[in-house]
Protein backbone atom coordinates (compact mmCIF):
# COMPACT_ATOMS: atom_id res chain seq x y z
CA UNK A 1 0.00 0.00 0.00
CA UNK A 2 1.73 3.65 -1.08
CA UNK A 3 -0.67 5.68 0.15
CA UNK A 4 -3.00 5.97 3.61
CA UNK A 5 -6.36 8.02 3.51
CA UNK A 6 -6.28 10.10 6.66
CA UNK A 7 -8.52 12.60 8.10
CA UNK A 8 -6.83 15.68 10.18
CA UNK A 9 -8.58 17.61 12.15
CA UNK A 10 -7.52 20.85 13.62
CA UNK A 11 -9.23 22.89 16.52
CA UNK A 12 -9.03 26.19 18.04
CA UNK A 13 -10.88 26.72 21.45
CA UNK A 14 -13.48 24.83 20.67
CA UNK A 15 -14.82 20.66 20.91
CA UNK A 16 -15.14 19.19 17.02
CA UNK A 17 -15.37 15.89 15.59
CA UNK A 18 -15.04 14.24 12.24
CA UNK A 19 -17.31 12.22 11.05
CA UNK A 20 -17.05 9.97 7.84
CA UNK A 21 -20.25 8.10 6.42
CA UNK A 22 -21.77 8.66 9.54
CA UNK A 23 -18.77 7.08 11.55
CA UNK A 24 -17.36 9.59 14.14
CA UNK A 25 -13.52 9.32 13.69
CA UNK A 26 -11.60 11.97 15.25
CA UNK A 27 -12.01 14.34 17.93
CA UNK A 28 -10.53 17.55 19.45
CA UNK A 29 -11.00 19.70 22.44
CA UNK A 30 -9.18 23.02 23.68
CA UNK A 31 -6.63 20.79 25.40
CA UNK A 32 -6.05 18.48 22.75
CA UNK A 33 -6.23 20.51 19.79
CA UNK A 34 -5.19 17.86 16.64
CA UNK A 35 -6.00 14.49 15.70
CA UNK A 36 -5.25 12.78 12.17
CA UNK A 37 -6.60 8.65 11.86
CA UNK A 38 -6.81 6.70 9.21
CA UNK A 39 -9.84 6.41 7.54
CA UNK A 40 -9.69 3.36 5.42
CA UNK A 41 -12.48 1.23 7.34
CA UNK A 42 -15.29 4.04 6.96
CA UNK A 43 -14.60 4.42 2.99
CA UNK A 44 -17.39 3.16 0.52
CA UNK A 45 -17.39 2.53 -2.97
CA UNK A 46 -18.74 5.93 -4.54
CA UNK A 47 -20.19 9.17 -2.81
CA UNK A 48 -19.03 9.13 0.54
CA UNK A 49 -20.01 11.71 3.01
CA UNK A 50 -17.35 13.88 5.19
CA UNK A 51 -19.05 15.87 8.27
CA UNK A 52 -17.52 18.65 10.38
CA UNK A 53 -19.50 18.68 13.86
CA UNK A 54 -18.45 21.67 16.13
CA UNK A 55 -19.70 21.65 19.68
CA UNK A 56 -21.00 17.51 19.57
CA UNK A 57 -21.91 17.22 22.68
CA UNK A 58 -24.89 19.71 22.66
CA UNK A 59 -28.11 18.17 21.45
CA UNK A 60 -30.53 19.82 19.23
CA UNK A 61 -33.20 20.29 22.93
CA UNK A 62 -30.64 22.55 23.98
CA UNK A 63 -28.87 24.09 20.93
CA UNK A 64 -30.87 27.45 21.56
CA UNK A 65 -30.16 28.02 25.19
CA UNK A 66 -26.68 27.86 24.09
CA UNK A 67 -27.05 30.74 21.56
CA UNK A 68 -24.45 32.85 22.94
CA UNK A 69 -21.41 35.31 22.16
CA UNK A 70 -18.12 33.74 21.59
CA UNK A 71 -16.13 34.83 24.42
CA UNK A 72 -12.54 34.07 21.95
CA UNK A 73 -11.94 33.30 18.50
CA UNK A 74 -12.86 29.94 17.66
CA UNK A 75 -12.31 27.76 14.43
CA UNK A 76 -11.95 24.03 13.44
CA UNK A 77 -10.17 22.65 10.06
CA UNK A 78 -11.15 19.06 8.68
CA UNK A 79 -8.97 17.91 5.77
CA UNK A 80 -9.21 14.21 3.79
CA UNK A 81 -6.10 13.54 2.63
CA UNK A 82 -4.53 11.00 0.83
CA UNK A 83 -0.49 10.96 1.45
CA UNK A 84 2.16 8.80 0.59
CA UNK A 85 3.40 6.26 3.40
CA UNK A 86 5.83 7.69 5.30
CA UNK A 87 6.01 11.05 3.88
CA UNK A 88 4.99 14.12 5.94
CA UNK A 89 0.54 13.76 6.89
CA UNK A 90 0.34 17.84 5.78
CA UNK A 91 -2.42 19.33 3.25
CA UNK A 92 0.51 21.00 1.76
CA UNK A 93 2.40 17.76 1.18
CA UNK A 94 -0.51 15.56 0.68
CA UNK A 95 -3.40 14.92 -1.92
CA UNK A 96 -6.18 16.64 -0.58
CA UNK A 97 -9.39 15.08 -1.28
CA UNK A 98 -12.35 16.94 0.41
CA UNK A 99 -11.60 20.02 3.54
CA UNK A 100 -14.08 21.80 5.51
CA UNK A 101 -13.83 24.62 7.93
CA UNK A 102 -15.75 26.82 10.33
CA UNK A 103 -14.57 29.76 12.17
CA UNK A 104 -16.24 32.16 14.61
CA UNK A 105 -14.36 35.49 15.21
CA UNK A 106 -14.45 36.85 19.40
CA UNK A 107 -17.91 38.48 20.52
CA UNK A 108 -19.65 36.87 17.00
CA UNK A 109 -23.05 34.97 18.04
CA UNK A 110 -23.05 31.40 17.87
CA UNK A 111 -24.95 27.92 18.34
CA UNK A 112 -24.03 24.87 18.94
CA UNK A 113 -23.80 22.18 17.08
CA UNK A 114 -22.87 23.93 14.33
CA UNK A 115 -21.95 21.14 10.94
CA UNK A 116 -20.61 21.78 7.58
CA UNK A 117 -20.57 18.49 5.20
CA UNK A 118 -18.88 17.58 2.14
CA UNK A 119 -19.68 14.91 -0.61
CA UNK A 120 -16.60 13.24 -2.24
CA UNK A 121 -16.39 10.38 -5.07
CA UNK A 122 -13.07 9.37 -3.78
CA UNK A 123 -10.26 7.79 -6.30
CA UNK A 124 -9.75 4.65 -4.35
CA UNK A 125 -12.09 1.59 -4.32
CA UNK A 126 -13.05 -0.51 -1.04
CA UNK A 127 -15.22 -3.44 -0.62
CA UNK A 128 -18.62 -3.28 0.88
CA UNK A 129 -18.25 -3.50 4.40
CA UNK A 130 -20.41 -5.47 6.42
CA UNK A 131 -21.89 -2.51 8.36
CA UNK A 132 -23.85 -1.35 5.42
CA UNK A 133 -26.23 -4.36 4.99
CA UNK A 134 -26.69 -4.62 8.88
CA UNK A 135 -30.54 -4.14 10.14
CA UNK A 136 -31.53 -0.64 11.46
CA UNK A 137 -31.81 -1.57 15.30
CA UNK A 138 -33.35 1.50 17.91
CA UNK A 139 -31.58 1.36 21.13
CA UNK A 140 -34.65 0.54 22.68
CA UNK A 141 -34.36 -0.29 26.96
CA UNK A 142 -34.05 -4.20 25.95
CA UNK A 143 -31.58 -3.51 23.76
CA UNK A 144 -29.46 -2.03 26.07
CA UNK A 145 -29.70 -4.20 28.54
CA UNK A 146 -28.85 -6.86 26.01
CA UNK A 147 -25.68 -4.48 25.21
CA UNK A 148 -24.67 -4.08 29.15
CA UNK A 149 -25.05 -8.00 29.41
CA UNK A 150 -22.52 -8.28 26.57
CA UNK A 151 -20.60 -5.58 27.35
CA UNK A 152 -20.14 -7.15 30.92
CA UNK A 153 -19.27 -10.26 30.13
CA UNK A 154 -16.12 -9.13 27.81
CA UNK A 155 -15.24 -6.74 30.45
CA UNK A 156 -15.81 -9.71 32.91
CA UNK A 157 -13.16 -12.12 30.79
CA UNK A 158 -10.68 -9.74 30.03
CA UNK A 159 -10.06 -9.18 33.56
CA UNK A 160 -9.20 -12.48 34.12
CA UNK A 161 -6.81 -12.64 31.60
CA UNK A 162 -9.22 -15.12 29.04
CA UNK A 163 -9.02 -13.30 25.71
CA UNK A 164 -11.23 -15.64 23.96
CA UNK A 165 -14.77 -14.27 23.87
CA UNK A 166 -13.69 -10.93 23.17
CA UNK A 167 -11.28 -12.49 20.30
CA UNK A 168 -14.64 -14.17 19.13
CA UNK A 169 -16.80 -11.06 19.62
CA UNK A 170 -14.28 -8.78 17.52
CA UNK A 171 -13.75 -11.46 14.70
CA UNK A 172 -15.27 -9.84 11.88
CA UNK A 173 -13.92 -6.01 12.74
CA UNK A 174 -10.33 -7.56 12.84
CA UNK A 175 -11.41 -9.11 9.28
CA UNK A 176 -12.01 -5.79 7.92
CA UNK A 177 -9.59 -3.96 9.45
CA UNK A 178 -7.29 -6.25 8.06
CA UNK A 179 -8.86 -5.35 4.53
CA UNK A 180 -8.93 -1.86 4.62
CA UNK A 181 -5.43 -1.84 5.20
CA UNK A 182 -4.01 -4.78 3.36
CA UNK A 183 -2.60 -6.96 6.02
CA UNK A 184 -2.98 -10.38 6.97
CA UNK A 185 -6.45 -11.21 9.48
CA UNK A 186 -4.34 -14.27 11.16
CA UNK A 187 -1.52 -11.83 11.71
CA UNK A 188 -3.57 -8.86 13.11
CA UNK A 189 -5.77 -11.18 15.50
CA UNK A 190 -2.74 -12.17 16.81
CA UNK A 191 -1.40 -9.18 17.41
CA UNK A 192 -4.42 -8.17 19.08
CA UNK A 193 -4.60 -10.90 21.46
CA UNK A 194 -1.01 -10.38 22.38
CA UNK A 195 -1.80 -6.84 22.82
CA UNK A 196 -4.57 -7.97 25.49
CA UNK A 197 -2.58 -10.66 27.12
CA UNK A 198 0.26 -8.09 27.13
CA UNK A 199 -2.00 -5.39 29.30
CA UNK A 200 -3.35 -8.23 31.67
CA UNK A 201 -0.08 -9.57 32.23
CA UNK A 202 1.14 -5.56 33.48
CA UNK A 203 -2.47 -5.03 35.58
CA UNK A 204 -3.96 -2.76 33.00
CA UNK A 205 -7.09 -4.35 31.96
CA UNK A 206 -8.83 -2.96 35.22
CA UNK A 207 -12.11 -1.79 34.16
CA UNK A 208 -14.10 1.21 35.30
CA UNK A 209 -17.51 0.06 36.67
CA UNK A 210 -20.81 -0.09 34.14
CA UNK A 211 -23.82 0.14 36.33
CA UNK A 212 -27.05 -0.89 33.58
CA UNK A 213 -28.41 2.35 34.20
CA UNK A 214 -25.21 4.14 32.85
CA UNK A 215 -25.64 2.01 29.64
CA UNK A 216 -26.07 4.18 26.51
CA UNK A 217 -26.18 3.13 22.87
CA UNK A 218 -25.31 5.78 20.16
CA UNK A 219 -26.71 4.96 16.63
CA UNK A 220 -24.02 5.60 13.99
CA UNK A 221 -24.28 4.70 10.16
CA UNK A 222 -28.26 5.56 10.37
CA UNK A 223 -28.62 3.06 13.48
CA UNK A 224 -26.82 -0.10 11.49
CA UNK A 225 -24.20 0.37 13.97
CA UNK A 226 -24.55 1.12 17.66
CA UNK A 227 -21.75 2.80 19.95
CA UNK A 228 -21.44 1.37 23.51
CA UNK A 229 -21.04 4.39 25.48
CA UNK A 230 -20.93 4.56 29.47
CA UNK A 231 -22.87 6.90 31.26
CA UNK A 232 -20.14 9.84 30.92
CA UNK A 233 -19.80 9.80 27.01
CA UNK A 234 -16.71 7.32 27.42
CA UNK A 235 -16.36 4.08 25.51
CA UNK A 236 -17.90 0.57 27.91
CA UNK A 237 -14.87 -0.71 27.75
CA UNK A 238 -12.50 1.94 29.67
CA UNK A 239 -9.83 1.22 32.48
CA UNK A 240 -9.80 2.55 35.91
CA UNK A 241 -6.57 5.38 35.49
CA UNK A 242 -3.03 4.11 36.00
CA UNK A 243 -0.60 5.74 38.51
CA UNK A 244 -0.04 8.44 35.64
CA UNK A 245 -3.80 9.16 34.92
CA UNK A 246 -3.61 7.13 31.86
CA UNK A 247 -6.65 5.24 30.44
CA UNK A 248 -7.32 2.19 28.12
CA UNK A 249 -10.57 2.51 25.98
CA UNK A 250 -11.54 -0.30 23.37
CA UNK A 251 -14.06 1.24 21.30
CA UNK A 252 -17.01 -1.03 21.01
CA UNK A 253 -19.55 -0.79 17.62
CA UNK A 254 -21.74 -3.03 17.25
CA UNK A 255 -24.53 -4.22 14.93
CA UNK A 256 -27.41 -6.59 16.10
CA UNK A 257 -28.70 -9.21 14.14
CA UNK A 258 -31.91 -11.39 15.72
CA UNK A 259 -30.74 -10.43 19.10
CA UNK A 260 -26.72 -11.38 18.68
CA UNK A 261 -24.06 -8.59 18.68
CA UNK A 262 -21.34 -8.49 16.41
CA UNK A 263 -18.36 -5.83 16.61
CA UNK A 264 -18.03 -4.30 13.33
CA UNK A 265 -16.02 -1.08 14.24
Amino acid sequence: MERLMVVKLVGHGCTAEAWFNGLPLARVTPLATEAVVPAHEAALIGVNRLELVVGPDAGASSAAALLQNAPHAMSAQLHLLLPRIGAAVDETHARTLAHLEWACAAGEPFSLPARQQHDADLPIRFPRWRWLDAPVVQPTAAVTQQAHAFVSGLARDLARGQTESFMTATRLRTEELALAYQRSPESEAARLREWLEQMYAVSRLVWQPLRPEEMRLRPLAGGRLLECLGGDGRAALTTVPDKAGDVLALPLKVSVVDGRFYVLR
